[in-house]
């Protein structure tokens, strides 16, 4: 899944890391290869068997660590050519607004990173992202990931639950609820819980720059919350507050309090929801009308080549006829210019025998 990684970027890596404040070890699942071991072992064949072992055992530990994320290439260190492996990017076109590569990581070599200088007229949404094709119908997902800003109006990370038929976004949940990032801060972890509603096909993780600024992200997750049956939620609880609720039933008189979050949230995410399609359609639509532009410049393309070649064959009948007609010149100029192998012609005077002719032509 992951690209072989090149001594060149792990030197960075090890650079940049350094640079943080403190080593990568061979622990860390971004440190991949076992470059740490791979020095030369001399000495008896016991001393390599225990190094073999201990460098399977750390790869076996670093896999467990990426586990559960759902997303691949969580920490963008995977390349293919300049772009992170398996993420997708979005900006709309302006002077100076760009989504690349950078290496001012949270942890590895790269993060990506998203740049508005100016204003749009209307909120683009320019983003990183990356859908999971799964049925997550009912179940909880955990978002987490790191984001670092500067001069940003708002950044956040956006789970957004998707169908099919009909098309459209059935949710959309953002950190910026309850983890709000802007102005200009160093690198801080933002999460939340997403509950999946069902009939969900799959869904989108977006790494999401709001207005002007600069916004960087790195080491993203989003992974299976396993949720317990109400009395696993019970045992939670502290004992004393158990018992107390155990001790005073409620009364039949009292009316059933409801919790206003139950009603508030689900219109709150219906309106983001909402709020969220209706960014991101204009993008599909967008994305719909340039594919339909690039097909019919495709098939007057293939036209134009038709016609080309159309033409280019005639000029080759052309050139083959004046090569023919050349050769049919030179020919008749070389039997021309070639001497003739008769015997000459001489004018006879009239009554002159022939000998006294042939005589008097000799020299």
């Amino acid at each position: 899944m992951f690209a072989p990684y090149t001594l060149n970027r792990q030197a960075r890596t090890w650079k940049s890391r350094t640079r943080q404040g403190h080593r990568p070890t061979p622990l860390d699942p971004r440190v991949r290869g076992d470059d740490g071991f791979r020095g030369r072992v001399a000495g008896k064949a016991h001393i390599k068997c225990l190094w073999a072992g201990i460098s399977l055992l750390l790869c076996g530990m670093s896999a467990m660590a990426e586990e559960g994320n759902l997303l691949a290439n969580p920490g963008f260190e995977a390349l293919v050519a300049d772009q992170p492996a398996r993420w997708d990017s979005f900006v709309q076109p302006k002077p100076g607004a760009v989504a690349r590569l950078d290496d001012h990581s949270h942890a590895g070599g790269y993060s990506v990173w998203l740049h508005t200088p100016m204003p749009y007229a209307k909120e683009p949404v320019n983003n990183w992202s990356q859908n999971i094709i799964a049925d997550f119908g009912g179940e909880t997902l955990r978002v987490s990931g790191f984001i670092r800003v500067a001069d940003a109006k708002e950044a956040a990370l956006w789970l957004q639950c998707w169908r099919k038929r009909p098309w459209g976004v059935l949710s959309a949940t953002s950190t910026s609820t309850d983890m709000p990032v802007y102005g200009t801060a160093d690198w801080q972890e933002v999460s939340m819980n997403v509950e999946i509603p069902k009939g969900t096909d799959f869904v989108t993780l977006r790494c999401v720059l709001l207005g002007t600024g600069s916004a960087w992200f790195d080491d993203i997750s989003v992974s299976r919350v396993i949720t317990g049956s109400a009395d696993t939620v019970a045992k939670v609880r502290p004992e004393s507050k158990e018992e107390e609720t155990e001790a005073k039933p409620k009364k039949e008189s009292e009316p059933e309090m409801v919790d206003e979050l139950d009603t508030v949230a689900p219109l709150y995410l219906s309106k983001e929801a909402e709020r969220q399609e209706a960014l991101v359609m204009p993008m599909v639509s967008r994305l719909e009308s340039e594919v339909r532009r690039l097909r019919e410049a495709n098939v007057l393309l293939t036209d134009t080549l038709l016609k080309i070649q159309e033409v280019n064959e005639g000029l080759v009948k052309e050139m083959l006829a004046v090569q023919t007609e050349l050769r049919k010149r030179r020919e008749e100029e070389a039997h021309a210019a070639a001497p003739s192998l008769g015997v000459p012609s001489l004018r006879v005077p009239p009554l002159i025998p022939l000998s006294e002719a042939l005589e008097g032509a000799r020299p």
